[in-house]
C-alpha cells in the first residue's frame, strides 16, 4: 500500500516536471531582433490608446500625471501613468476595453490590485515586456 502511494507520487511529480519542461520550451522567446524605431512607435501607439480610453471613460486630462521611464543611459523603457479616478470608476471594463484594444498590437493587459490603497495597476505587455503601466487611484471622497 506504501509503496503503492510512493509510486503515484513519482509518477505525478515526473509528469508534473514534464509539463514544466515543455511549457519552458513554448515560452521561449521568437528570435526577432529589436527595432528601437518599432518600439518607440509601438509606445506611442499604446500611449494614444490610453489616451484616448481614458477620455472615452470621462477622465479629466488634470487628473493623469504621465512620466516617462529610462535607463542610465537615457533609453526609452516604459510610459507610467498615475489616474486619479472617480469612488464609481468601472475598473474591471477598463481592463477589458483596454485588453480589447491592445491586442491587434500582440499586446495584453496584466492588471493588480492594492486594496487597501484602492489602487489597480495595468500593465500593458508587449513582447514579454512591460511598455506601459497606468496606476488608477481611487480619489478619496470629501465629506460635508
Amino acid at each position: 500500500m506504501i509503496k503503492l502511494d510512493l509510486q503515484r507520487r513519482v509518477m505525478i511529480a515526473a509528469a508534473l516536471a514534464g509539463c514544466a519542461v515543455v511549457l519552458l520550451v513554448l515560452d521561449q522567446p521568437t528570435g526577432r531582433s529589436f527595432d528601437a524605431q518599432q518600439f518607440r512607435a509601438d509606445l506611442q501607439t499604446f500611449d494614444g490608446v490610453v489616451d484616448s480610453l481614458l477620455a472615452l471613460y470621462g477622465v479629466q486630462k488634470q487628473k493623469v500625471r504621465k512620466w516617462q521611464v529610462l535607463t542610465p543611459d537615457r533609453r526609452l523603457i516604459r510610459t507610467e501613468r498615475r489616474v486619479l479616478v472617480p469612488p464609481g470608476f468601472l475598473t474591471m471594463e477598463f481592463n477589458r476595453d483596454l485588453n480589447r484594444a491592445v491586442s491587434p498590437l500582440d499586446a495584453r493587459v496584466a492588471a493588480t490590485e492594492r486594496t487597501k490603497e484602492s489602487v489597480v495597476i495595468l500593465h500593458v505587455v508587449n513582447q514579454g515586456a512591460t511598455v506601459l503601466t497606468t496606476s488608477l487611484v481611487q480619489e478619496e471622497v470629501k465629506s460635508r
